[in-house]
């Protein structure tokens, strides 16, 4: 009987130590899949911080082109060149023709070239600067580079560059097309549909324009852009404001067709060399219009017979103000096929004369 007891007891122990057995291995079992859990966990973590991607660049000013200001984009292509006055120069069009740009090797003073929006020119959302000693104001349209900087936005005194390249020149100005960026020196243009971006590699000196608003900007998405005197909300520029509102010169003493837009015929009153007809428009409204028609000779007068005709090209330029009116003051007129030259151009804002 006692032996039996025994048995029954040791019995009883024995199962009792396997179920401790059990026990521990089911905790130890749950417990290490939880630990290398959690080291799997950590080294996930570790490696997600280590691929997580660097920040995407950002436009400078808003419309800007993406890393304006920084350095030059890997497929931006150079500017073709040619030699005015000996001085190595390029420009570039945008595709619509409203934005264009000189550069040049820096002039002694620093002046490396420009750009400007010829709506700006006739609708004047930046101002205008007197002229004149005050009897008149030229429309701020351009933008000035000097010593790698973008400088204020002012007026041209004269032609640009762009205004004196002729097929004797050689030269063809590009239009870059939307998407793609180009290069003159250390200086860059970025051509998109709604504006273009240009900046100095160097200093980070940039402006984005447009013909709906224009920025000044110092390096890539820097803090504190510089933003030019315009009314940012302008709405774009109507079609008289970029052009029909623009006359020819003002009404001079005993003449005709001056101080109106797109005139048929024209006269200074004071003899008939001065008279054009059948004058037929190309463009007007933009920095310049060009037009053709039919002039006269005097000696068929003094000859005493019919006043002899010949065709003439008429370049109308610098805009600024006449007679109260915003008006093209300058209108050079030659004979066809001849080649334009501003310095012989003449003053047609007659009432300042």
């Amino acid at each position: 009987m006692l032996g039996n007891v025994r048995a029954a007891v040791l019995a009883l122990m024995v199962t009792a130590l396997a179920l401790t057995a059990c026990s521990n291995t089911t905790e130890g079992g749950a417990q290490a899949p939880a630990t290398a859990s959690a080291t799997a966990s950590a080294a996930g973590s570790s490696t997600a911080q280590a691929s997580a991607p660097a920040a995407a660049p950002v436009a400078p000013v808003p419309g800007a082109y993406v890393g304006a200001g920084g350095p030059r984009p890997a497929d931006a292509t150079p500017l073709p060149t040619y030699l005015v006055g000996g001085v190595r120069s390029a420009h570039l069009s945008s595709p619509s023709g409203g934005i264009k740009c000189d550069f040049q090797v820096a002039s002694s003073d620093g002046f490396q070239g420009q750009c400007g929006v010829r709506s700006y020119a006739t609708s004047s959302p930046y101002g205008c600067t007197p002229v004149d000693g005050g009897r008149g104001c030229k429309a701020n349209w351009l933008f000035p580079f000097r010593n790698g900087l973008v400088e204020a936005i002012t007026m041209t005194r004269g032609t640009t560059g762009w205004m004196n390249v002729t097929p004797s020149t050689g030269y063809t100005i590009p239009v870059i097309a939307y998407g793609r960026s180009v290069y003159f020196d250390d200086w860059v243009c970025a051509s998109a549909f709604n504006g273009m971006t240009c900046w100095n590699t160097k200093t980070g000196s940039g402006v984005f324009m447009s013909n709906e608003r224009s920025e000044k900007f110092t390096g890539p998405g820097a803090s504190g852009a510089v933003q030019a005197p315009v009314q940012t909300s302008a709405a774009p520029p109507t079609q008289q404001e970029q052009g029909e509102a623009v006359v020819l010169g003002s009404l001079p003493s005993n003449g005709s067709g001056y101080g109106v837009v797109r005139p048929g015929a024209i006269d200074n009153g004071a003899s008939i060399t001065g008279r054009v007809t059948g004058i037929s428009w190309s463009s007007w409204g933009g920095d310049r219009a060009e037009g053709r028609g039919t002039a006269y000779n005097a000696m068929g007068d003094v000859m005493g017979g019919a006043p002899e005709t010949y065709p003439v090209q008429l370049v109308a330029f610098e805009i600024g103000t006449c007679d109260g009116k915003r008006a093209y003051r300058k209108l050079a007129v030659y004979k066809a096929g001849g080649t334009f030259n501003a310095a012989s151009a003449s003053d047609v804002c007659w009432t300042e004369k």
